[in-house]
């Protein structure tokens, strides 16, 4: 059973320089009892993608211009989507994205938490 699933997410930033395409196209799919990691080149959109499904973006500058991303059979982007030709679009509530259901585990040297057994 797919727990998570995502279609051609499309993220953009408003800068001084122009309109920035975040994140152009990601699709994925999560079945549930599964673990997903997304990894790629320094400033290829892991991070925006995940903080767009989990509702984290800030709007402005950023907005979600397409896509869908289904949690449980839940579109949790529906309130967050724009066509990207005006306006804004914010959640009507904190639950309109999954950052209640799922987490984003930094990964980076600074960030990263070191997993131990206490003994």
């Amino acid at each position: 059973m797919t727990l998570l699933e995502v279609a051609d997410l499309r993220v953009e930033f408003d800068t001084y320089g122009g309109t920035v395409q975040a994140v152009r196209g990601v699709s994925f799919s999560l079945e549930r009892g599964k673990t997903l990691a997304i990894v790629g080149e320094s400033g290829c959109g892991k991070s925006v993608t995940v903080q767009s499904i989990m509702g984290l973006i800030p709007m402005p500058p950023g907005r979600i211009t397409s896509g869908t991303a289904k949690l449980n059979g839940k579109d949790v982007l529906r309130h967050q989507k724009i066509d990207g030709t005006a306006g804004t679009a914010r959640p009507k509530r904190r639950e309109a994205g999954a950052g209640r259901t799922a987490a984003k585990w930094p990964s980076g040297p600074c960030s990263a938490r070191r997993h131990e057994a206490r003994g």
